[in-house]
């Protein structure tokens, strides 16, 4: 198993302060990815005891609420993270994931089963905008979401999605998410800005940023979709504002 990072007192990416594992690989080569040398499975350190124990002793301390796995896409590494997450839930420790849920359903369902707390990304409701910029279809991704959300898993489901300009930030398609997001019994989204922090990371990759001349997303512009969300009935988050 290989990682990039271990980040803590982490407000971010879930409740509390927590530890935060970021795992090596990810299936989508999205557009506006901010670290796209964590697609790469085999890239990052090796996770060794030390790594392991670093992770412990922050989670042994009484201010931290938990852990969470990122990437990459941590559900790339599905052997090594469901076994941390065993790990975790014999343990009481507060588990939270960040994914794109683009997997087989039994690797999806079962390693949700020990996650407390899950960000699953949804980039785009129409499958071939979805592609086009994540470099995949989005039909799995809905049947995963829609498979979780009517079982009787007990955690909590945030659909996210970062706005980027001229693709899905039209009303059209944050009113089909919400027609879907209704479908499946899911009532929260969260709505990201459009940031150029990645321009540097592609360039020490070798690659060209294709959103190097997009401008971050105005306020006023996610406020509008919120707008949208919210009529529709969805509780709708901008940035960090998801309460935890």
């Amino acid at each position: 198993m290989r990682y990039h990072n271990i980040t803590k007192d982490d407000m971010l990416n879930g409740d509390g302060l927590r530890v935060v594992l970021w795992l090596a690989g990810c299936e989508h080569h999205c557009k506006n990815c901010q670290n796209p040398v964590t697609w790469d499975p085999d890239g990052g350190l090796p996770f060794d005891e030390a790594a392991k124990a670093e992770i412990y002793e922050e989670l042994d301390k009484e201010y931290v609420s938990g852990i969470t796995f990122s990437g990459g896409d941590p559900m790339y590494q599905k052997d090594f993270l469901q076994a941390v997450l065993k790990e975790c839930r014999n343990a009481y420790i507060h588990t939270a994931i960040e994914t794109s849920g683009f997997f087989p359903q039994e690797t999806y369902l079962t390693t949700m089963k020990y996650v407390d707390f899950a960000f699953n990304d949804l980039k785009h409701m129409d499958s071939d905008k979805h592609k086009e910029k994540t470099g995949v279809p989005n039909e799995l991704i809905l049947a995963n979401i829609a498979a979780l959300a009517q079982s009787d898993w007990p955690g909590r489901l945030v659909l996210r999605s970062p706005v980027i300009e001229g693709f899905n930030d039209s009303k059209e398609n944050m009113a089909a998410i919400a027609e879907f997001m209704h479908s499946v019994g899911l009532t929260e989204f969260n709505l990201l800005p459009f940031h150029r922090l990645g321009d540097s990371k592609w360039k020490s990759c070798g690659m060209v940023y294709p959103y190097s001349m997009y401008e971050a997303t105005p306020p006023e512009k996610l406020e509008a979709l919120q707008k949208v969300l919210l009529d529709l009935g969805i509780k709708a988050y901008v940035g960090s504002d998801t309460p935890f």
